[in-house]
């Protein structure tokens, strides 16, 4: 089983970390910084290959070409790059998990994948991911299911101010949460939200918080579009959302490039190198939660999760959710556990026997997990 990982940042280690743990053997990597594919060299030397030609620099059918010498492809780069993989993927008859937050649809891709016979697993990280199973899972078990709430967020074990948050993913993809109009579905009516537009007080697992929409409904609509409400809401401590509308009102949310010494900057790039600088110290240590609720007629089902920060491996926890869900991807395509081919968002395979996959995997890295039904 030959597997290659693309980008080997925070998730992208741990992926890789992983998977040598679970028994594969195979793995070839790429990334930009060469000074990280030393590293792994000098670690792994004898089941690590890294690419050192960049192959995004080839053609498109080359591209393909490239890809079609491997059996599983993951995805952990940042969003803007993604789409390119995930599109020279499509026709390779391969098997690719995504964990990157990309805006682009990726839905789109389905047909020319069912044609060749490849699944792409996207959006296989924390949230979306982990969240989109869990819901999907209840929505499948409620027949008459009408509305669906998840509710997710990373934030740090202590905040600091001004902050009060930390960084543990991508800057660049960090900032699109407060960037990318949240798509929400309102009485059957999808609705494109401004991020800052409905901020809500919130207490979960004794912590006082607040939340505010993001962009994570994605696909779920369009795998369950008879469910009339469905929202993802992500929670941040009190404090950062005030402080990150001071940084809207400096124009910094936006994707427009602005002049600066006659060199066009965009203007997001510039934010997420200056949260790199001055936030990419901050103690990496962090809780994930999620809180998934799916209301039925008659019968309502909540998933409640919470991970902690590592600290014997020390890692992230939002780090390691992402990392778990793309290894068992990875896994349960490499015992052909999952067939269907095409495009397949995890809320599409939340049967039981891959539902229970998953939440099994959580729980061996340290979750803790509940499931609640009311009547």
């Amino acid at each position: 089983m030959k597997t290659i990982i693309f980008g080997i940042g925070r998730q992208g280690k741990r992926v890789l970390e992983l998977l040598i743990e679970k028994g594969f053997n195979n793995i070839s990597v790429f990334d930009i910084r060469n000074d990280i594919l030393k590293e792994l060299i000098e670690a792994y030397s004898d089941i690590v290959k890294p690419i050192e030609k960049n192959p995004f620099n080839l053609s498109d059918n080359d591209f393909s070409e490239f890809l079609t010498q491997y059996d599983i492809i993951v995805d952990a780069l940042p969003s803007l790059f993604s789409y390119k993989l995930l599109k020279a993927s499509s026709t390779t008859g391969k098997k690719i998990v995504s964990v990157s937050y990309l805006e682009e649809d990726f839905m789109k891709l389905d047909e020319i994948a069912r044609k060749h016979k490849t699944i792409i697993i996207p959006d296989c990280g924390a949230a979306p991911g982990m969240s989109h199973l869990l819901a999907g899972y209840s929505t499948i078990k409620i027949k008459d299911a009408y509305k669906v709430i998840m509710k997710v967020g990373a934030i740090p074990e202590k905040p600091v101010s001004p902050f009060m948050h930390n960084i543990t993913w991508s800057p660049y993809d960090l900032i699109q949460e407060y960037i990318r109009k949240a798509k929400i579905k309102k009485d059957g009516k999808i609705i494109l939200s401004d991020p800052f537009d409905n901020i809500k007080d919130e207490n979960i697992f004794n912590l006082s918080l607040e939340s505010f929409y993001t962009d994570g409904v994605r696909s779920f609509i369009i795998s369950y579009p008879n469910i009339k409400d469905v929202e993802e809401r992500t929670f941040r401590y009190k404090g950062h959302l005030d402080f990150m509308k001071s940084i809207k009102s400096l124009g910094f949310l936006s994707k427009e490039g602005i002049l600066l010494n006659k060199n066009k900057i965009k203007l997001d790039n510039l934010l997420s190198k200056l949260f790199e600088i001055n936030f990419g110290k901050l103690p990496i240590e962090d809780i994930y939660i999620m809180e998934i609720i799916v209301k039925g007629v008659g019968k309502t089902h909540k998933h409640k999760y919470i991970i902690r920060y590592d600290y014997k491996n020390r890692v992230s926890a939002l780090v390691n959710s992402v990392a778990i869900t793309a290894v068992t991807a990875v896994q349960l395509l490499s015992k052909e556990k999952i067939i269907e081919k095409g495009v397949l968002p995890l809320e599409k395979i939340a049967s039981d026997n891959i539902y229970h996959s998953f939440v099994n995997a959580h729980k061996e890295i340290g979750a803790l997990y509940d499931f609640i039904e009311e009547n």
